[in-house]
């Protein structure tokens, strides 16, 4: 005997495959860390926009909900060029569909946690900061699994 396994591995070709693992992960991981961190900036900004349009819009005269619908059209386009250019370096006019489908996604959601808590007694604005923290990390995977994936090739028969 060899010192192999039923896959042909020896120990130390199995600890070379398990380093070479670790790597990849820690280069995958490190990638994702980096990417999530850049979101929560931009994330920062495109929050701070959305929600200034939100409450100038409620503080304005209109319903909560009316001011969430007005506040996220206004913002997916200065979103699109933000989150996709800057984070996901794929602003492609062809990802825009997705990420106003992702945006209709995410409004709902916001929607429906704004006015469950407005109905649990919370004050629309304090109402809408708390949502955010919710919908905010949901609209990074949403974006990065959903919307701009990287395309994989089909491999050919």
């Amino acid at each position: 005997m060899d010192g192999s396994d039923s896959t042909g591995l020896t120990s130390i070709d199995r600890q070379g495959v398990a380093r070479r693992r670790t790597i990849e992960n820690f280069a995958t991981d490190r990638a994702l860390l980096r990417q999530s961190g850049l979101f929560l900036v931009v994330g920062l900004v495109n929050t701070a926009v959305g929600y200034c349009l939100y409450a100038g819009l409620y503080l304005a005269g209109l319903a909560p909900w009316m001011a969430v619908l007005f506040g996220t059209l206004i913002g997916v386009i200065f979103n699109f060029f933000t989150t996709g250019g800057i984070v996901f370096k794929a602003a492609a006019p062809r990802t825009f569909p997705k990420f106003g489908l992702a945006y209709v996604g995410i409004y709902f959601a916001n929607v429906f946690g704004l006015r469950t808590l407005i109905h649990h007694g919370v004050g629309p604005l304090a109402a809408e900061a708390m949502v955010l923290c919710i919908v905010v990390p949901c609209s990074f995977f949403a974006f990065k699994f959903l919307v701009f994936a990287p395309v994989r090739k089909r491999a050919s028969a």
